[in-house]
């Protein structure tokens, strides 16, 4: 018999701002070029590069707020979730291209891959199974 996985709304709004603050955490990348050599274990940065960078915090945070806003506008919420696990398993799929990544990088790397495992989790939560109807 067909189940039905109810994710309980607790559990929701903290797996989904769990997402979102990994979202968020490169957002600190807009402060300069500091932040972003902590954040990536960079030791320089030409301006090509900050600027890259700098807009990817910027994405990231954008992604992060968006998260944040489908805990209470539901519609939004499948299709943030869809977006974000394919973003965060292309970065997981170039980083194992790139591999091993340096200490920074593969500090990113299991952030993503706590972020994809609670994506996951939502996901399969929210797709509720209805019973088969009985010939």
């Amino acid at each position: 018999m067909p189940y039905n996985f109810y994710l309980h709304p607790r559990w929701t709004t903290l797996a989904l701002s769990l997402v979102a603050l990994i979202h968020l955490l490169p957002l600190s990348g807009l402060l300069g070029v500091a932040q972003l050599q902590q954040i990536y274990g960079l030791t320089a940065i030409d301006s090509t590069t900050e600027l890259l960078l700098r807009h990817r915090a910027w994405q990231f945070g954008a992604l992060g707020a968006l998260l944040i806003y489908t805990i209470w506008q539901r519609a939004w919420r499948m299709p943030m979730l869809i977006f974000t696990l394919l973003s965060d398993l292309g970065f997981l799929l170039l980083a194992l291209q790139a591999w091993p990544p340096g200490n920074a990088l593969q500090r990113v790397v299991y952030f993503d891959l706590l972020s994809i495992a609670l994506l996951i989790f939502l996901l399969l939560g929210s797709h509720r199974r209805m019973p088969l109807a009985s010939p």
